[in-house]
């Protein structure tokens, strides 16, 4: 994955509005139309061909009208969410791309960039006949605009993918980019194919009483399934709660995430207070409040026993892996999350050190993006349960 950083959008916007670079900015005076599958092919062609462009990073730039070098701010009503625009594309294009999307305040208009960086596993294509694309065709951008590419320019794509780093890499057995185990699987199958790689290497990596939990979903947007592992290396009991994401990790993904975490733990403390009180039929009843403890179970053996229980008296840490990328611009305060003590980077992953309001404790989340091998997945997590081994909180 290629991993950039766009610390001030708006001063990008301004230097933008400036360029004479017609080949890797695209000015568009509208947002982006999605009604349909022409409209969605056209938004996705404009990813592909920037994509495809030699010369550098790429940018469309909406809410802004273009004529020759004169540039009017037009501004737009609406914005996208960048992953759900990430999704669309990886719908339809072979070869993940990977770009962002950023709202954009200019002088009181709304407008938005979009960053397309340039993508070292050129050449993409379309995978399937989508809208106004076609199957197996390549599309480039060229000054003139977007247009199908030449024989020769498709040559050059292929090309300049081949960097002498990634010689050694490459050996008979992997392909020409990266070494993809999931990209054939459809959605659930991906899913459930991440939650396996997981459960294979567990033991590994010494991660051990492994549980697949299975909620009910109660409406409140909380993920079904996670994944529940505990470090047996040391004498702590450190458990890792880890959500697989089969495309990308958007926002409310996040915040979805944690909810579902401080739901459980808050239902297990809810049942410590008032399970001297009336019990029936795995409900816990006060007045007009009542929570669902047997949609909240693992099983190890033959011994059923709370998540809740296990998370409130343990320490424990949330992990977030994603066949692609990951929102983690997320700064804000959400319900379940806590006071945030620290953030920092590895070269395996993103952390965030937190302080629960739910616990009193603190707890580490990890962002792993990218992952599309079991070789990957296991190089991540080891490296993950060695940092945390020797960063005990």
């Amino acid at each position: 994955m290629i991993v950039y950083m766009i610390t001030d959008a708006t001063l990008l916007f301004e230097s933008l509005l400036k360029t004479t670079e017609v080949k890797r900015v695209d000015f568009k005076s509208s947002q982006y139309r999605l009604d349909t599958d022409t409209l969605k092919s056209e938004f996705v062609k404009d990813i592909l061909c920037m994509a495809n462009t030699p010369g550098g990073d790429g940018y469309i730039v909406l809410g802004v009208s273009s004529r020759g070098e004169q540039r009017d701010v037009v501004g737009i009503s609406t914005h996208h969410d960048s992953a759900a625009l990430e999704e669309l594309v990886a719908s339809v294009i072979e070869e993940p791309i990977h770009f962002e999307y950023f709202p954009i305040q200019y002088k009181g208009t709304s407008c938005a960039l979009l960053h397309i960086p340039s993508s070292s596993a050129r050449p993409h294509w379309p995978k399937k006949d989508f809208g106004k694309l076609r199957k197996h065709v390549f599309y480039t951008r060229r000054s003139s605009g977007n247009r199908e590419a030449s024989l020769s320019e498709i040559r050059e794509m292929f090309l300049s993918s081949i960097r002498v780093t990634d010689i050694p890499r490459r050996r008979p057995k992997l392909p020409l980019h990266i070494l993809d185990e999931l990209a054939e699987f459809d959605l659930p199958k991906r899913t459930q194919a991440m939650y396996e790689m997981l459960r294979s290497i567990a033991s590994t990596v010494s991660l051990g009483k492994y549980s697949l939990v299975s909620q009910e979903k109660y409406g409140w947007g909380i993920p079904k399934t996670f994944a529940l592992v505990r470090n047996v290396g040391t004498g702590v009991a450190n458990d890792y709660v880890v959500f697989m994401y089969p495309i990308a990790i958007r926002k409310n993904d996040i915040i979805s995430a944690r909810s579902s975490v401080a739901h459980i733990i808050s239902a297990y403390k809810y049942y410590l207070e008032t399970r001297e009180k009336t019990i029936k039929r795995g409900w816990v009843v006060n007045g007009h409040v009542s929570y669902r403890l047997n949609q909240t179970n693992y099983t190890q053996g033959k011994r059923v026993s709370p998540i809740g229980k296990r998370l409130m008296h343990n320490s424990y840490n949330l992990v977030y892996i994603s066949y692609q990328n990951i929102y983690t611009r997320l700064t804000v305060l959400e319900w379940g999350t806590g006071d945030l003590q620290n953030s920092w980077d590895e070269p395996w992953g993103k952390i965030v050190k937190w302080k629960s309001f739910i616990t009193d404790k603190s707890y580490y989340e990890f962002f792993i993006p990218a992952v599309a091998s079991k070789a990957d997945l296991l190089d991540r997590i080891s490296n993950l349960v060695s940092w945390v081994n020797t960063h005990p909180l």
